[in-house]
């Protein structure tokens, strides 16, 4: 009897655990965003949206909401948006394959007020102000607020997963 109590209790502790392994490895889905105000149009916001889709830990999807007349992260006016423009897409896709706790792990420095004169926003990615990147994040070179939004938006979005 006592044997028979010892196997049913080792069954019953294997098939938890693989339920358990089997719900860590599933797939989860999290939206995200980060935003401030536009000091100069107050009625349109720097901006990104973003959604994103994890496995065991590992992105293994995002998707960027398009720009709208309101909420955007390409301003129409910068001189050199086709930084943005030429490397954007491949930054995206180079966080399918992250860990998550990498991509967390990521410090994107913003200013802490608006200040005109020095055309920088409170919320504004600075320049050079990305750290920590993991080797396989292809941050995009003259674009640190249009990279930094999108990294912000994704971590937001990875701490909203469901």
């Amino acid at each position: 009897m006592k044997k028979l109590l010892v196997i049913a209790l080792a069954v019953i502790l294997v098939v938890s655990a693989v339920c358990v392994l089997a719900a860590c490895g599933g797939e989860q889905v999290g939206e995200g965003e980060y935003s401030y105000a536009n000091a100069w149009t107050p009625e349109e916001s720097y901006g990104c949206k973003v959604k994103v889709t994890v496995k065991g830990g590992v992105i293994t999807k995002i998707e960027v909401t398009p720009d709208t007349k309101t909420y955007y992260n390409l301003s129409s006016g910068w001189e050199n948006k086709a930084n943005w423009e030429n490397g954007g897409q491949a930054m995206i896709d180079s966080f399918v394959g992250l860990k998550v706790k990498d991509v967390n792990n990521i410090v994107v420095k913003c200013d802490t007020e608006t200040n005109t004169e020095a055309h920088t926003v409170k919320g504004q990615p600075q320049a050079g102000g990305i750290s920590g990147a993991p080797s396989g994040l292809k941050v995009v070179t003259g674009a640190t607020q249009s990279s930094g939004r999108l990294i912000l938006a994704v971590q937001n979005a990875l701490s909203n997963l469901k």
